[in-house]
Order: C-alpha cells, then sequence, then structure tokens
C-alpha cells in the first residue's frame, strides 16, 4: 500500500487507516457484546471454563502461576476429575498428568491471567495470592477477555493484511462480514473460550511479517515471520500445514518482479534458500516453549501427546479418504462448505485470484497449497469434522485466504459502480450474516447437536421458524 492520492506521506496514511479500523473494529465489539449481554449470552456466571479442550487449554495458566510446575493433576481434579476416572489423562513417565494441548494459547491469555492475579493480590492483600484463591471464578472471567480480545485484534488483522498486503480497497468491511458471517462469530463468544482466535491472528502476524519482508527485504521480518507461525503451531498442532504456505510462497516469486518467476537458477535458489532458512529458525525459537513443555511432561520431545487409541490421532490413506473429502466440505456434520455456503462463493473467489495477472496471485495460489492441503489431511482423520464444533473449527486459520478471495470478487464487481451491484452485494452479505447468526442461536441454545450431523429440518426449515419467533418476540435468546 502506498501514499495516498493526493500525497500524504505513507506514515500518515497508514496511521490513519490504522486509527480508523481500530475504531470501528473496537465500536463493533462493544456493540456485540452490549447484544451478548441483553440477550443473556454473557451472564456473568456462565463465563466459565468447561469442556475438554477449554479445560487443557487453561490448566496451564493456573498450574504455573500457583503451583510453579507442568502437572496437572490438580488442575483436572477441580475442572474434570472425569478425566481422571476415566484414565484419559494416565500418567507419563515422569510422573506427570499430561496435557495434549499446546502452550501457546496459555503464554497468549497470560497477560489477563496475570491482571486478574494482581486484582486479586490488591483485594486480598497478599502477594504471591494464596493457593485458595486459584480456582477464583476472576481467573476465569479473565480468559474469556482475552478470548474477545484477540478475536477484535484478529479482525483488526484481518483488514490490516488485506488493505496494506493484498491492496483491497475494502478491507475494513470485508474482515467485519468475515466475522459476521463465519464461526468467527460464535468463537468471538463461545460458550467456552478456545483457541482458535488466537491461532487466527498468529498466523496473520506471519502474513504481515512476510508482506514487510517483502518491502524491505530486512531479515529480521523474516525471521518474526517464522516465530509467528512456530507460536501459532504451539496455539494449535494443525497450524503446521502453513508449511505448504510458505514453501510454496517462497518458490513462486521473487521481490520486484511481475507474475511469477519460472526459472531456478543459481541466484534464485540462493535467494529461496536465505528466506526459508531464516523462516524455520524463526519457526524453532516460536515453537521452543512447547518443546520445553514436551520435554518436562513427557521426558521426550518426540512422544506423541495423544494415547495411540485416540479417535484425534487415527490417520490413515487409502481410497477412502475421497469419500471423506467429500464430507469435509458437503456434509451436514459441520461440512465447511454446507454450513457456511460463503466459504464456497471465497473458494471460487482464491480460484479467480490466482489464475489472474494480478498483486494477490502469489499469496492467492499460496493460500491456496495451504487450504487444499488442510482439506486433504483432514481426510484422513477419523475425526474430521472436529468433534464438538460450530462450523468446521479447523478451517479457521484459514480464513484469510478465504477472505483474500471474497475481497477479489467484492473489488472486481465494483470497479463499475452500478447501483444493482451495490444491492446485490448488500443482499448477499446480509443473507449470509442472518444465516450464520441463526446458526449460532441453534447452536448455543443447544436445539440442533453440536458434535454430529444435523437433520435438513435444522439445516434449513428450523431456521425460518426460528427466525418468524425472533421477529415476533416468541423467544429469549439465549438459554
Amino acid at each position: 500500500m502506498g501514499a495516498s492520492q493526493t500525497g500524504e506521506p505513507r506514515e500518515n496514511f497508514c496511521r490513519r487507516i490504522a486509527i480508523r479500523y481500530s475504531v470501528v473494529i473496537v465500536v463493533l465489539f462493544a456493540v456485540l457484546v452490549l447484544l451478548q449481554v441483553w440477550t443473556g449470552a454473557l451472564e456473568l456466571g456462565r463465563l466459565r471454563v468447561g469442556g475438554v479442550d477449554p479445560v487443557d487449554l487453561y490448566v496451564y495458566l493456573p498450574s504455573l502461576f500457583f503451583d510453579g510446575d507442568l502437572d496437572f493433576e490438580n488442575e483436572y481434579q477441580h475442572f474434570s476429575p472425569d478425566f481422571l476416572r476415566s484414565g484419559q489423562r494416565p500418567k507419563t513417565a515422569t510422573a506427570h498428568r499430561p496435557n495434549p494441548h499446546g502452550i501457546g494459547m496459555a503464554i497468549a491469555q497470560s497477560p489477563f491471567y496475570a491482571a486478574a492475579y494482581v486484582a486479586v493480590a490488591v483485594k486480598k492483600r497478599c502477594i504471591p495470592v494464596s493457593q485458595e484463591f486459584k480456582y477464583m471464578p476472576l481467573f476465569e472471567y479473565a480468559w474469556y477477555v482475552g478470548n474477545v480480545f484477540w478475536s477484535a485484534f484478529a479482525t483488526f488483522l484481518l483488514a490490516w493484511w488485506l488493505r496494506r498486503d493484498v491492496g483491497v480497497k475494502r478491507a475494513l468491511p470485508v474482515a467485519v462480514f468475515f466475522l459476521l458471517a463465519t464461526p468467527l462469530l460464535y468463537y468471538a463468544f463461545p460458550l467456552s473460550p478456545m483457541s482458535h482466535q488466537v491461532s487466527l491472528a498468529s498466523i496473520l502476524l506471519m502474513l504481515l511479517c512476510l508482506g514487510k519482508w517483502e518491502n524491505t527485504l530486512n531479515s529480521r521480518w523474516c525471521l518474526a515471520a517464522g516465530f509467528s507461525l512456530g507460536f501459532a503451531v504451539s496455539v494449535h498442532l494443525f497450524n503446521a500445514v502453513y508449511v505448504l504456505f510458505a514453501a510454496t510462497y517462497f518458490l513462486l516469486g521473487d521481490r520486484g518482479k511481475e507474475g511469477l518467476a519460472s526459472t531456478f537458477g543459481t541466484e534464485r535458489v540462493t535467494r529461496i534458500m536465505k528466506p526459508s532458512g531464516l523462516l524455520c529458525v524463526g519457526a524453532i525459537i516460536g515453537f521452543l516453549p512447547q518443546i520445553i513443555v514436551h520435554r518436562i511432561v513427557f521426558g521426550s520431545i518426540f512422544l506423541n501427546p495423544y494415547r495411540p487409541d485416540c479417535a484425534t490421532a487415527q490417520f490413515s490413506i487409502s481410497l477412502s479418504n475421497l469419500q471423506t473429502a467429500y464430507k469435509v466440505a458437503f456434509s451436514l456434520a459441520h461440512g465447511f462448505i454446507t454450513w457456511h455456503p460463503i466459504l464456497a462463493i471465497a473458494l471460487a473467489g482464491v480460484l479467480w485470484a490466482s489464475l489472474r495477472g494480478s498483486a494477490e496471485k502469489r499469496l492467492s495460489i499460496s493460500g491456496l497449497s495451504a487450504i487444499l492441503g488442510t482439506w486433504a489431511i483432514l481426510s484422513g482423520f477419523v475425526t474430521w469434522w472436529a468433534g464438538w464444533s460450530f462450523g468446521h473449527r479447523l478451517f479457521i486459520s484459514l480464513y484469510p485466504f478465504f477472505a483474500l478471495g471474497i475481497a477479489a470478487l467484492t473489488d472486481s464487481l465494483l470497479e463499475c459502480k452500478r447501483r444493482w451491484k451495490v444491492l446485490v452485494l448488500w443482499s448477499l452479505a446480509s443473507i449470509f450474516v442472518l444465516w450464520n447468526v441463526l446458526f449460532v442461536i441453534q447452536y448455543k441454545l443447544g436445539i440442533i447437536p453440536r458434535g454430529e450431523a444435523i437433520t435438513f429440518h435444522e439445516f434449513l426449515w428450523q431456521k425460518l421458524v426460528l427466525l418468524r419467533q425472533l421477529l415476533t418476540g416468541r423467544i429469549v435468546l439465549p438459554l
């Protein structure tokens, strides 16, 4: 993104755009919070850690802040004693209660947990805070506040990346639309906070750092991009699929060349190897906390944190993967396109952008490789639908490229400003947002299964009934 057409210096232009995006997103999230409070979705007593994954993600913090260790015996006894009774968390060779989830989410949430810790210390007048206050609700509320912050930050980063590195004119509307029309809305205010917003923000930081490296050729930005990627993998292991993106990105082009590079001379190989090596070094540094945790808890960094019989870890390659690939996209059990048809249009936009001779071509092809790689990998897992999920949550960290596809189609469609085009876009956007909001209500109210396939009635007709009830004021949201 260069200077404005009026000759405004680039630094001032960037600052003005960043301030505008920040204000709009802060106001938007304030409105969403107020709506959630008004409907009862953010009732204070319900903002607690629960379930399987959220407990695993959360227990790092009370264990480290209060016990100073990575053994989660006490935490599991408090939050999920069934884990221990059912034998789901057998002790490791180092006598630790293991945690299959990464520490990245806990690191990202630690400032909010620390703020709650200080507040309790001041209120109770004790430093360090006594063990008796370890399970105060305030700490769980802080975790929820952190989730909302990371949701807003990820929305800002998405808009900023689309505007600065992709050159999208309507970056902010596209980012806001993606928040409201996709699972991002649910995971901004979930029943129990998950790691997907932190994961998305980490990936966007990686993309922004790569953009800075493209503009400056400063090696530190490649290191920073790698660090963000390594941290993203420590947040969610599935983010390792971005290795496909990085490999494709570096192979496809060089700074200062129009189009995509097509030759593999010695000089070009050297230009590819240096940033790739720096990215790898940064990724190792970013993933280092997880390596340390794995070494302490399991005694080795090469052990699988999941039990061999755990469905989450069961992966196979066969002809049946083709059938499963269809289900990943189109099943009523959280198919990523079935639940959110906007992603089909977005995918078409990514394909279209990857075939154009445009500035976003390199990013589109690289992003497409990550999308297809994720799709293929998920097709090999027993639990390809990601268990208890709103939509298909394992595609969320790939949303920058889906958003790029929507942005490319939108900007192209509006190059000629005809009123009917604007009306069509607003109408479609409203339909997709309404569809997603009704889905969120169904999911939060528990009137559809949260980990299984839904019926066609629940998929479509129930939404129409629910909409009529909302318009006539016959339903209270949510229970």
